[in-house]
């Protein structure tokens, strides 16, 4: 646009130059206006602004332009305070952030689905999944030190594949957060009904199971959504030293379910009535693995708050290899105490861990795991859901979403239209579905970004 108009400022001082036309016979042309240039009338127009950003937006070659390092801080630091998010986490809180909705999703949500598909074996289900994920960890801890912006494995699609591939991905992310957060408050409800039951009170069922068409909505479950929006909303220092202390007191309670668990020791629930440890196969440990491995994104969430920790290139790979580790074996462990008191037949899925030592006779210890669980299932959503706001956050960045879904508060420092967007899109989830069709379907999104960026790793 400026070579433009410099273009025309020569133009106009070249006719402005030019002697006047001499008069001419009859027979010759007109003579031209002195307002008249033809090389002015001869210049290109400046394209509209608007036109040019489209064009520039959706040209063809845009589908596959990337973003390198530089240009990636670059921009970051011509960011103003009303699109900047706040540099203030620790190691601590990060480590916290990501165990905390590893464990929860894992041992209090899906510990009773993935017995059923697996048997005894859910503890190699659980290895498996842990297995898979080292790899995906180290993964995100490079490009996690690469890259120290909010978008997790869309960032790393854009900067690796580009602008069409992490537009997938990011929508992979939007629906693997929103479900997995959905399962895990679904998980919530039934606890908080058996936290009750065993105090003696029992609350009316309709909280929790309202029949609709095929399934059950949980009010329960749309109501803590609805809370850990909220609390969200105050701001992301605030918010984290309450996920760091209940996950610190959810340790605890599962390290005392495993020392409970190891007492009550049953060799033969190991086994089903035919004597096998793999009563499905390895079909079974497989597809129980493959619904378990939504329990680990807790390093995914981790990378989603790159553009929030003080420093990024060192807390970020220790918060996503350290969280990563003390989850796994956590889950690991925990399933192999969980399931030999009780026949795996017979844990269910509502409350698994309540009916495992209920039905041995440890009623005192219901009452611990229960709170435990409480307090595992509220930190687990309650992470699902701060991760996506930071998604619509780098997208509106890179212009594939609307500007406001960038604008911070400038009070708390929070996206604040897509924390709003995604704690309504969740509740809506959370109340409608049920726990097992929510496990079975946050398979897909799960497994599709971690396969991007593993091969671009590899490649």
């Amino acid at each position: 646009m400026a070579f433009a108009l410099a273009n025309d400022h020569t133009a106009l001082l070249s006719c402005e130059a030019s002697p006047s036309p001499t008069p001419s016979p009859p027979s010759s042309p007109a003579p031209q206006s002195p307002d008249s240039c033809p090389e002015l009338e001869a210049a290109p127009e400046a394209p509209a602004p608007l036109r040019r950003r489209l064009r520039a937006i959706y040209a063809p070659r845009g589908l596959l332009r990337t973003k390198s390092v530089e240009q990636v801080l670059a921009e970051e630091m011509v960011e103003t305070d009303r699109t900047r998010l706040r540099r203030s986490l620790g190691l601590a809180q990060v480590i916290a952030y990501g165990v905390g909705v590893t464990v929860g999703a894992g041992i209090y949500s899906l510990v009773g689905v993935g017995a059923a598909k697996a048997g005894p074996a859910i503890v190699l289900s659980f290895v498996l999944g842990s297995v898979a994920c080292v790899f995906t960890g180290l993964t995100y801890s490079e490009f996690a030190a690469r890259f120290p912006i909010a978008g997790s494995a869309y960032t790393f699609s854009y900067a690796s594949f580009g602008e069409l591939v992490a537009w997938i991905i990011g929508w992979d992310i939007t629906l693997e957060y929103a479900i997995s957060s959905a399962a895990i408050s679904r998980s919530f409800g039934d606890y908080f009904m058996s936290l009750f039951s065993t105090f003696g009170v029992d609350l009316p069922l309709w909280l929790n199971a309202i029949p609709f068409a095929n399934t059950q909505c949980s009010i329960l479950a749309a109501m803590l959504c609805v809370l850990c929006t909220l609390v969200l909303m105050t701001g992301v220092q605030q918010s984290s030293w309450i996920n760091l202390v209940t996950t610190a007191m959810n340790l605890l309670v599962l390290l005392f379910v495993v020392v409970a668990g190891a007492t009550a020791v049953t060799p033969s629930n190991w086994t089903t009535v035919g004597g096998t440890f793999f009563p499905y196969g390895a079909r079974g440990v497989f597809s129980a693995a493959g619904t378990l491995f939504f329990s680990y994104i807790g390093f995914d969430m981790v990378s989603c708050l790159a553009e929030e920790v003080k420093r990024p290139q060192r807390d970020l790979p220790l918060g996503i290899v350290g969280s990563l580790a003390i989850a796994s074996s956590t889950c690991s462990v925990e399933a192999d105490s969980v399931s030999p008191p009780q026949v795996f037949t017979q844990l269910g899925q509502s409350a698994p861990i309540v009916a495992a030592f209920d039905a041995v006779g440890y009623h005192w210890a219901c009452y611990i795991v229960s709170v435990g669980a409480v307090l595992g299932t509220v930190t687990a959503t309650f992470s699902g859901l701060l991760g996506q706001p930071r998604i619509f956050y780098r997208m509106a960045k890179d212009g594939l979403l609307f500007p406001l879904f960038c604008k911070v508060s400038a009070k708390t420092g929070v996206p604040v239209l897509g924390t709003l967007i995604t704690g309504l899109v969740t509740t809506g989830i959370a109340f409608f579905c049920s726990l097992e069709l929510l496990a079975d379907n946050i398979s897909l999104p799960c497994h599709r970004s971690p396969s991007a960026r593993c091969a671009r790793s590899a490649s």
